[in-house]
């Protein structure tokens, strides 16, 4: 016997449909789906996510990882803000700390141990690629000096003279209709 409560009870997370709406309320296709204005994506959050792609051929196919970004300036006050810090510490708020986690997620999380110690392909450029989720990725053009500049910045992360420019790149990437991507080209 189920319990009455399990069938008024919505799934954590569930967006409900159609059927599910209350009485008195109408549901339009464009309620329904997002138009060009309202988009795809919630830009308003203070935190703002960076997918990490790297292609490889095999039955694993594509790795993805995510780095995670917060900007001081999304937040009223410094307490608040180093509370989420220290409550979330994989959250990235400084350039240097955003070059190291994304070398430590391509290692660790996107390589493992063998492909680390017995392959012989290494990482030689990025690219930035954009998507939907009706579309596939896309290469976006950027200025060759940028990428080796991004490059620069992830192998000598101690030598970086900016505080925050990259994660404000983070954020400058982050749109309504679509999202990004850093893809590790090996070669």
């Amino acid at each position: 016997m189920t319990s009455p409560l399990a069938d008024t009870a919505p799934a954590p997370f569930a967006v409900p449909g159609p059927a599910e709406k209350q009485s008195g309320t109408e549901t339009t296709a464009a309620a329904e789906e997002p138009t060009e204005s309202q988009g795809f994506y919630d830009i308003a959050k203070p935190t703002c996510s960076l997918n990490l792609v790297c292609y490889r051929s095999g039955a694993k196919g594509c790795d993805l990882v995510q780095v995670q970004c917060v900007r001081r300036s999304m937040f009223s006050s410094d307490a608040s803000f180093a509370t989420v810090v220290e409550t979330h510490p994989r959250l990235v708020h400084a350039d240097d700390q955003f070059f190291r986690e994304i070398c430590r997620l391509y290692t660790t999380e996107m390589c493992g141990f063998f492909r680390r110690y017995f392959s012989l392909k290494t990482l030689r450029a990025f690219r930035v690629l954009t998507f939907t989720p009706t579309t596939r990725p896309t290469v976006v053009p950027f200025d060759d000096f940028v990428l080796q500049e991004m490059m620069y910045a992830y192998r000598h992360p101690d030598r970086l003279s900016s505080t925050h420019d990259w994660v404000d790149w983070v954020f400058w990437l982050r749109q309504k209709d679509r999202r990004h991507a850093l893809e590790f080209v090996e070669g």
